[in-house]
């Protein structure tokens, strides 16, 4: 335990001396130590599954012994000093055991990738509040943290595991910790687009949005069109949201043409996708799809395992 204690120290303050794990941020505010909990912080099951996930991916899950404090922990860009949130009791552990282990941990890639795209902590934390909050339906989520996220479930006194349904919206937390770390991998350039992804495209000519006949419909052009960010709760729990853009706005995001690909492998499975761009009838969007399934597979994500896991989960719509 001391030594893991040991490396958590390190880790910490190499995060904090090289500007932690995000490079857009500038300045921290509130108390800051690089390590502020021995881990792991029992002897159960999940304990045991969040010593793997430090070792595998350099994440410390934590559940308990964090103060308000923690969670106010900002870049003063984008801090709320108000969040609030209180630690996970025992009998309510196995599900976010399940959540992790089952529907996060499988898909997630290389170790300097995942470490590189997330922070040191990740705080599991009920009735997660705060001024900047993302919320679903019984669910809380905070992606803004020094060297933390931290993401659970709303609602605690109604929070009872038998009652059907209540437990139906935790798809929403591991799309948001997942979803963040892919999509930081492009915006990183540490995965970067496949060799061929952009030959035969038209990155100039305006995109068709409505007529499937005009040789410009952006289907026919190659493109899955503008996905909207998956980290937002709206996203999230809204499948159905979809806006097919224009090429300024393809071109202009972060990770472009590559990230709105990289999102619908993400969003929707093999089938799904099959079936919104039949391969037969728009076959470069097809084999694009399939370049970057692959891309993200060269460095151990799975993202179709993943949109297809993540639906076993039920969902409200």
């Amino acid at each position: 335990m001391k030594m893991r204690y040991l490396l958590l120290l390190i880790t910490g303050l190499s995060l904090f001396l090289g500007g932690c794990y995000d490079e857009d941020k500038a300045v921290p505010s509130g108390d800051y130590s690089p390590v502020r909990f021995e881990f792991p912080q029992g002897s159960e099951s999940w304990d045991k599954l969040f010593e793997q996930m430090y070792d595998d991916f350099g994440i410390c899950v934590i559940y308990k012994d964090f103060t308000p404090g923690d969670l106010n922990k900002n870049w003063t860009i984008s801090a709320g000093g108000d969040w609030t949130g209180h630690p996970v009791p025992d009998d309510h552990m196995p599900k976010y055991e399940d959540l992790l282990k089952n529907y996060l941990v499988p898909f997630l890639g290389k170790k300097e990738i995942v470490e590189a795209c997330s922070p040191l902590y990740l705080y599991l934390a009920e009735d997660l509040g705060g001024s900047y909050a993302s919320y679903g339906d019984n669910v809380g989520v905070n992606l803004n943290g020094l060297d933390f996220w931290a993401i659970g479930l709303l609602d605690t006194i109604k929070f009872i595991f038998d009652i059907p349904g209540i437990e139906d919206f935790r798809h929403g937390l591991v799309h948001s910790v997942y979803n963040k770390i892919v999509e930081n991998s492009v915006v990183k350039n540490l995965i970067t687009e496949p060799v061929g992804f952009q030959a035969g495209i038209d990155y100039k000519t305006e995109i068709e949005k409505e007529n499937p006949e005009d040789p410009n419909y952006y289907m026919n052009r190659g493109f899955v069109g503008y996905i909207t960010c998956m980290t937002s709760m709206c996203c999230m729990f809204n499948w159905s949201d979809y806006w097919y853009g224009n090429i300024e706005q393809i071109v202009t995001a972060k990770g472009g043409d590559f990230m709105m690909f990289t999102r619908a492998a993400m969003r929707w499975t093999k089938e799904e996708f099959e079936e919104k761009f039949p391969p037969e009838k728009y076959p470069l969007v097809n084999a694009r799809y399939k370049m970057v399934v692959e891309q993200f597979k060269n460095y151990g994500f799975d993202l179709p395992g993943f949109a297809k896991k993540v639906k076993e989960l039920p969902t409200p719509f």
